[in-house]
């Protein structure tokens, strides 16, 4: 009986299951693979967008973004987000150049996707309310921001003045 079991078990690995080389190391190169791209996955979702506020005296402000995210699909989040927004008019539509002028009551936005350097996506966005309160300060921020949820994109926000240099 102890010569069956030790031929059973030279022949076919310890519980019964036969193991050759090349496929363990198939299996380690695959399980190796695997968890190198789900790092890489982490890794770029630790990305964080940065977006640059900059207010100018006449109490307009821009918001810039840049994106990890092909333009067409930046500018349908856009087109998404006012169908939901009844209240909000647009005013100007160029599907081509990815632009958009839109008001809500006296505030007036236009935006503008486009592709940048390194194949990246810009997003810019102009607000003003017409008068100089916090509402305005933060409106062209909050339009990016909400852009960014939208597309499920962290983001964090630097603000500075016209011609002041921003720290990242």
């Amino acid at each position: 009986m102890s010569d069956v079991r030790e031929v059973f078990s030279r022949t076919h690995g310890r519980n019964g299951f036969r193991f050759h080389r090349p496929m363990v190391l198939i299996a380690c190169l695959s399980l190796g693979l695997a968890v190198s791209g789900l790092m890489q996955g982490c890794i770029a979702a630790a990305t964080i967008a940065t977006i640059k506020v900059i207010s100018n005296a006449a109490g307009g402000h821009t918001a810039t973004v840049e994106l990890d995210v092909a333009a067409g699909d930046v500018y349908d989040a856009m087109l998404r987000i006012l169908e939901r927004r009844p209240d909000i008019t647009v005013r100007k539509q160029d599907d081509k150049k990815r632009q958009i002028e839109a008001t809500k009551d006296k505030s007036r936005m236009s935006a503008q996707v486009r592709t940048a350097r390194g194949g990246k996506t810009e997003l810019t966005v102009s607000a003003s309310s017409g008068e100089k309160t916090r509402t305005d300060e933060e409106l062209a921020e909050v339009i990016v921001e909400t852009i960014c949820d939208e597309l499920g994109v962290k983001w964090k926000v630097v603000k500075g003045k016209i011609g002041e240099k921003q720290a990242e």
